[in-house]
């Protein structure tokens, strides 16, 4: 029974080690790799038998805050334009309808 804490204990502490080294190594491989607008976490599993994995968050980069910012200007620009297009058919149809008022003159206007 002996041997085999003492087994176990080797095993548990050979085990430590190579946690220590697949962090090691994933740390610099990710870091490496990984672009300036990711950041990571090494994720353990719970347990000696349990491995863990890397967690890998990609935030917005300036570029893309950049394109974003543009694009809703655009759009901005694009419902003033809307608006007032809307607004000069409509007057164009009522002038349409009601010639009299090219002149403007409003009481030569006649009831339809």
């Amino acid at each position: 029974m002996e041997i085999l804490d003492g087994m176990r204990k080797r095993l548990k502490r050979r085990n430590i080690f190579l946690d220590e080294v697949r962090k090691a190594y994933l740390s610099d491989l990710v870091a490496s790799n990984a672009p300036s607008e990711c950041t990571y976490e090494l994720i353990h599993g719970e347990g000696i038998d349990h491995g863990g994995h890397v967690e890998i968050i990609h935030r917005e980069s300036k570029h893309v805050a950049d394109i974003s910012k543009k694009v809703r200007k655009l759009l901005e620009v694009e419902q003033k334009s809307r608006l007032k297009e809307s607004i000069v058919m409509n007057e164009s149809n009522f002038v349409h309808m009601y010639p009299c008022l090219k002149n403007g003159s409003i009481a030569s206007m006649k009831m339809h």
